[in-house]
């Protein structure tokens, strides 16, 4: 069936992919995209053609490939503030972080295996303050920022509830029951999982499709990362 053709692709599916399965999109919507990470990596290309699609990526050597492709790209990091702050690049390539995040205090042993080859100061946004620089009200959020997600989410407490996304795509992280009560505090629905995201609405217009999130929810029962249990999904039973 058509359902089970998209979960045998888990490797291959896009963040896009799966929210288009998921929910009936309009022809037009915005979407933000913050840690983007390597070109080949971008989560949302398929998108950025035809919709109002926007990228953060505070790794400079990431910023200027994704940007000479032509993608709307800015060298910011999302935060709680709009200052300066420290950024780490690990040895890995795709991994690095603001100084500021607990990463390496929830998870020593990433410390031990990706040490930092460089620091430098990055310049941080806030994403009421973006949404005000872009005059864009993101329809379509997805935040994967390698463990500043709590900074950011209790940071957006203090905005109303149109200038939230409808649909918000996080990563699962080793703080998750953290990141999901943050998130749900918000105002927004679970609607499912899907390896190692999240995926919420608020008072959104786009139908679901609940055949395609249903299966979905089957399938991700629950996640384990390095031997850590990161989530037990609570949607099995829908």
């Amino acid at each position: 069936t058509r359902i089970k053709k998209y979960l045998n692709r888990v490797t291959e599916m896009k963040i896009s992919s799966i929210i288009e399965n998921a929910y009936r999109l309009p022809n037009s919507f915005s979407c933000l995209e913050c840690g983007a990470c390597a070109m080949h990596e971008l989560e949302t290309k398929s998108w950025s053609n035809d919709k109002n699609v926007w990228y953060l990526e505070p790794n400079v050597h990431q910023y200027n490939l994704i940007k000479n492709e032509g993608y709307s790209i800015l060298n910011l990091a999302l935060s709680d503030s709009n200052k300066l702050k420290k950024f780490c690049v690990s040895n890995m390539i795709g991994w690095s972080f603001l100084e500021t995040s607990e990463v390496i205090e929830l998870n020593d042993h990433i410390r031990y295996i990706q040490p930092i080859q460089t620091k430098y100061n990055i310049e941080c946004i806030t994403y009421e303050k973006l949404q005000q620089t872009l005059n864009i009200k993101f329809d379509i959020l997805i935040l994967d920022i390698e463990g500043h997600e709590d900074a950011v989410l209790e940071n957006m407490a203090s905005l109303q509830k149109q200038n939230l996304p409808k649909i918000f795509c996080i990563e699962c992280g080793y703080d998750w029951e953290t990141r999901k009560r943050l998130v749900k505090n918000l105002g927004y629905d679970l609607d499912f999982y899907y390896f190692n995201n999240a995926y919420f609405s608020m008072d959104s217009p786009y139908p679901k499709n609940l055949d395609v999130i249903n299966e979905y929810n089957k399938q991700w029962a629950e996640w384990t990362y390095n031997g850590i249990k990161i989530y037990e999904n609570e949607n099995t039973n829908l």
